[in-house]
């Protein structure tokens, strides 16, 4: 019977980031993440299939961030268990190759922590931070400059 104001209320999409045991066995429970937030990759808690042990996620190393943007599944990886070689240092984004994708993928992340990297292979000085130095180390190695990490 009168004018009347009405306000909308808005809500954050939410996904589920959910686990795969890539042929280990157990479960891990789901999470519930808001659209655009980081999300921390935890701990494996499956229980390797014999003669294995856990390597990585499908998505990075446990401890590095990912951006959610939709339904997400994080798949084990696991190696054999005298596998060594964990760590490819200035392998950044973890495809078996050190090049100037590594360098980009390294800019990125330092610019806003937003994209994926493995976390253990950019820390190329060896100091446990994960700065501008370890950025300036790579492009010298790209460079020629240096040759070993």
């Amino acid at each position: 019977n009168a004018d009347t104001t009405v306000t909308a209320v808005w809500k954050a999409k939410v996904y589920t980031v959910s686990f795969d045991n890539g042929g280990g066995s157990g479960t891990m429970k789901q999470q519930t993440v808001e659209h655009g937030s980081k999300y921390t990759l935890p701990k494996c808690t499956f229980t390797a299939p014999e003669g294995m042990v856990f390597d990585k996620w499908d998505k990075g190393a446990v401890g590095a961030k990912i951006t959610v943007t939709s339904n997400t599944t994080i798949k084990a990886i696991w190696k054999s268990e005298g596998q060594s070689g964990d760590v490819m240092l200035g392998d950044v984004n973890g495809d078996g190759k050190i090049n100037m994708r590594d360098y980009s993928a390294l800019q990125r992340y330092l610019n806003d922590n937003s994209y994926e990297i493995v976390l253990a292979n950019a820390d190329v000085t060896k100091d446990g931070k994960l700065n501008m130095k370890d950025y300036a180390c790579l492009q010298k190695y790209l460079n020629g400059i240096i040759k070993a990490f």
